[in-house]
């Protein structure tokens, strides 16, 4: 899961707040609520990372196995 969220936050789509730091959540989005730019980078990075493919490339993988 860490890793996961690593990958995603470099790639700029994503912030990580670790399970101590929760309190920094309601800050967080409002500060990010109030950053149209930040909120459009962060869209733009999840859409250049978006895989909308991966669940049938997923199945592919496991009938080529089969």
């Amino acid at each position: 899961q860490d890793l996961n969220a690593e990958v995603v936050a470099k790639s700029g789509a994503a912030i990580i707040i670790k399970d101590t730091n929760l309190h920094d959540l309601p800050k967080t989005i409002l500060s990010l609520i109030k950053d149209d730019p930040k909120l459009a980078n962060m869209s733009e990075a999840a859409i250049k990372m978006a895989k909308p493919d991966a669940a049938k490339r997923i199945v592919d993988l496991i009938y080529e196995k089969n």
